[in-house]
């Protein structure tokens, strides 16, 4: 709603919200839908909707596309943080001294309702990488104070996690 063009932000429903809750005297906490909402791409902009090529969707095993935009696409995200950083620059703008907006609440939920995860030929390819050293590393770092289940059922004693070319154990 705010950006019915690429490019071209519209932010008269924001200032309107603005407007009338300072009227009443009241506070604003505003919800960002973004992309990904309860595994549903329902909030997107028709543009990023239309096209499929460059705003990829999450594929099912079959190779079908469903209605969800992959998490695996940079244009994905980076249309999602452009426009949520315009958002956020123009609450500033004109709510940066009275603070009506208390808050905003990113909804992006990611998440894929027909299938355990994006069947996509970039989302093998993700699951197929090691898991980032930087994150084993501080698992191993931290696995004292890991929630006691997450330590317990995260992974078996015996058991190994390629990374980097070497096998990290979080035992």
């Amino acid at each position: 709603m705010i950006e019915p063009e690429e490019g071209k932000f519209d932010f008269s429903l924001v200032d309107g919200l603005i407007t009338n809750a300072r009227r009443h005297n009241l506070r604003l906490l505003l919800l960002w839908f973004g992309s990904w909402k309860n595994g549903v791409s329902t909030y997107p902009p028709v543009w990023v909707k239309a096209d499929l090529k460059r705003f990829p969707r999450v594929q099912d095993a079959d190779g079908k596309s469903l209605e969800i935009l992959s998490t695996f696409s940079d244009a994905n995200r980076n249309a999602d943080a452009r426009a949520f950083a315009t958002l956020m620059r123009h609450v500033r703008m004109v709510d940066g001294d009275e603070h009506t907006v208390l808050m905003i609440q990113v909804e992006n939920e990611v998440g894929v309702l027909t299938e355990s995860r994006d069947q996509s030929a970039a989302a093998r390819e993700a699951f197929r990488r090691p898991v980032p050293k930087e994150l084993m590393d501080s698992l191993q770092k931290h696995k004292d104070t890991l929630i006691p289940g997450l330590r317990k059922n995260g992974r078996r004693p015996d058991s190994k996690v390629p990374v980097a070319g070497k096998m990290y154990s979080l035992e």
